[in-house]
């Protein structure tokens, strides 16, 4: 089952209204010194580091200039070609002798390199090592590599953590101010995986430490991501097993005023389970996004599910809205979901 939505503290509950009824019968969701050298200072796709490119007419490198270029040149990369052009980037306007992408696995237990499909992924720990701490506490981290430094930043969007990024800046090259415009680049590049992930596999493929199951398949692209982060709310969920979900899903909606959150349980096993919350997580948006409160949602999702399935089958469902300024809570509880209230 999915779990760990969490920081919803202070959030005061709300009576739940009306029993539970299951939706488909009809019953009347740093810097760190290293002495093992990870290896030389050298190009990964290059010829080795470059010295810094002056882009202001009086010679000088600005800061924002060449944020800016790193930014236009993910912007106008192919899709599968990011990692490219921020490898060519960073050695024109930060010296950089190359750049690795790490992203998340399912499990989230590794990381892994968007490299192409015929070279072997050499994956490392996501809780162990400098890039395993880049990644857990969301902040870069530095290691000293005999000629470099090696920076690892997270590629995080909104709260949702995708991967890292590992710069190798030759010695001398950087300092706080280098690794925060490297943490800015690394959530610029978040956003642009998740808009190239429309239109290449590349990324999705170097999350997979093995096959997903069909039906998994069919959960992961249900989900709205992992996590979400805003200054009134931290949300993080995940599904297990990873890569043999049935019919488990989460799904969370939020805007200036109000958080919307559902957790999900289809009966049954494999791609029968998938697709009965598939309908049902389907239904629940369309009548979210038709401005319905949380009863017409159920309600809508309960004549869906029972139109095409005529009672045959059913789904558990937790649905909750938030209302932010003032923490009050509407639930229905349409099932065997629970939930965990922490102040």
């Amino acid at each position: 089952m999915p779990h760990h939505f969490q920081q919803l503290d202070d959030l005061p509950g709300h009576p739940c209204r009306g029993g539970p009824v299951l939706l488909g019968r009809r019953l009347g969701t740093h810097v760190l010194n290293s002495d093992t050298s990870q290896g030389s200072c050298q190009s990964l796709g290059h010829d080795g580091p470059a010295s810094l490119l002056p882009i202001s007419e009086t010679g000088g490198t600005r800061t924002v200039d060449r944020f800016a270029a790193v930014e236009r040149a993910l912007r106008k990369a192919p899709p599968y070609a990011l990692l490219d052009a921020l490898r060519t980037t960073l050695r024109a306007r930060y010296g950089a002798a190359g750049a690795d992408l790490l992203m998340a696995d399912y499990a989230m237990t590794i990381l892994q390199p968007v490299e192409p499909p015929a070279l072997p992924p050499e994956p490392l720990s996501a809780h162990l090592g400098a890039p395993g701490r880049a990644f857990g506490s969301q902040q870069p981290y530095a290691e000293n590599s005999g000629e470099c430094t090696l920076v690892h930043v997270p590629v995080t969007v909104r709260g949702d953590r995708l991967g890292i990024l590992t710069v190798r800046l030759p010695e001398g090259g950087y300092d706080e101010g280098i690794a925060g415009e490297l943490a800015d680049i690394g959530e610029v590049l978040g956003h642009e995986i998740l808009v190239a992930e429309r239109d290449t596999d590349l990324y999705q493929q170097a999350r997979r430490a093995r096959r997903l199951t069909l039906a998994a398949e069919l959960q992961w692209q249900l989900l709205p991501g992992r996590s979400c982060s805003r200054p009134e709310y931290a949300l993080g969920a995940q599904l297990e097993p990873a890569y043999a979900i049935r019919g488990d899903n989460f799904d969370w909606s939020g805007s200036a005023e109000t958080l919307h959150l559902s957790v999900t349980n289809g009966m049954g096993e494999g791609i029968e389970a998938a697709l009965l919350t598939n309908l049902a997580v389907n239904a629940l948006r369309n009548a979210r996004r038709a401005g319905l409160g949380l009863a017409d949602q159920a309600a809508l999702a309960d004549q869906a599910i029972y139109g095409h399935h005529q009672g045959n089958v059913h789904l558990s469902t937790l649905l909750l809205r938030f209302e932010l300024a003032t923490g009050e809570a509407e639930v229905v509880d349409a099932g065997s979901p629970q939930l965990w209230r922490q102040r």
